[in-house]
């Protein structure tokens, strides 16, 4: 089975029936996603600095752009109102709406690596110029697989501690 499939069967088997069990599984994966998105659109924030906004509602010692701190509050805010929370951030918006369509559908929410955007920039344009949607599709499937990466990797090994070793030699 395939990395991609292996996460959808791990993400529906989490069986969330709740908004406690969403926050259970999305604690961390929030602050990533704000920290991710938020400097595609805005190279001055931190992962410290959005995990700070996220846990304690202000930033220490901060010396960049005051724009950035407002961004990653109101991407904290997003999780919390039902508004467009951003000036400019259609971008942000738009990732944070696929990532609710998903779970809706029982798929993962993936977070779109600051490192991958130019490549998911040249994804956008190719559906933009040409309406060429499997290199978007295949983009989204890699970043779900690498977002996820290290919950099916600890899956996995949890598996192999419940069966023993000798089951899978």
């Amino acid at each position: 089975m395939d990395q991609y499939l292996q996460v959808v069967e791990l993400w529906q088997a989490y069986k969330l029936s709740t908004a406690a069990d969403l926050d259970k599984y999305l604690d961390s994966f929030r602050i990533l996603f704000a920290f991710h998105s938020g400097r595609i659109e805005n190279e001055d924030i931190t992962y410290h600095d959005t995990r700070e906004i996220f846990e304690n509602g202000k930033v220490v010692n901060y010396s960049g752009s005051p724009r950035a701190l407002f961004e990653q509050q109101n991407q904290k805010l997003c999780y919390e109102v039902y508004i467009h929370p951003f000036a400019d951030g259609n971008g942000r918006v738009g990732r944070t709406l696929l990532n609710y369509f998903l779970m809706t559908h029982d798929h993962p929410p993936l977070i779109v690596y600051d490192e991958d955007k130019r490549l998911y920039y040249e994804c956008l344009q190719k559906y933009d110029e040409a309406e060429e949607l499997n290199s978007l599709h295949e983009f989204l499937k890699y970043e779900t697989e690498k977002t996820w990466k290290k919950a099916l990797a600890l899956a996995k090994n949890i598996k192999v501690e419940r069966k023993g070793l000798s089951d899978f030699t």
